[in-house]
């Protein structure tokens, strides 16, 4: 993780507003609209009538 991904929230006076980019693979990137402090969102896939969620190593061997 980076610096930017890894803050000590207790440096911050204020909780996070994350804007998370629309999903477009495994993970989404947020960025918090007060401090810009960024952050990876793991997407959900759905499959058939049950709903999983997957790690980016998972995603990457669900898509193999």
């Amino acid at each position: 993780m980076s610096k930017s991904q890894d803050q000590d929230t207790s440096t911050f006076k204020h909780a996070h507003y994350w804007l998370i980019e629309p999903a477009s693979g495994p993970v989404s990137k947020g960025t918090c609209k007060e401090c810009k402090a960024t952050r990876d969102f793991v997407n959900s896939v759905f499959s058939e009538s049950r709903h999983i969620s997957l790690s980016k190593e998972q995603w990457n061997n669900y898509k193999s």
